[in-house]
């Protein structure tokens, strides 16, 4: 059983809450869990969308550039043999 919780939100925002309910046939729990679960996917997202701009935006160390090119020669050498 999930927690129940009481909110105060503005008249204006209830009314959009409503119309979603009508349209989606869904509570206004629903719906609000539903836009909350969805705000916290785009933080996660962006959170490592950051990471990975200041992760490639750093210099590749040598070792890690060489690397990478024996796995690309792998992967293509496997990708010839598969045709």
């Amino acid at each position: 059983m999930k927690p129940r919780v009481t909110i105060t939100i503005n008249r204006h925002t209830l009314r959009y809450v409503d119309r979603l309910v009508g349209k989606r046939g869904a509570s206004r729990s629903e719906v609000v869990e539903s836009f909350i679960r969805e705000s916290w996917q785009r933080q996660r997202e962006a959170a490592l969308a950051r990471r990975a701009k200041q992760f490639f935006a750093e210099p590749e160390p040598e070792t890690e550039t060489e690397e990478r090119e024996d796995w690309m020669r792998a992967s293509l050498e496997t990708l010839k043999l598969d045709r």
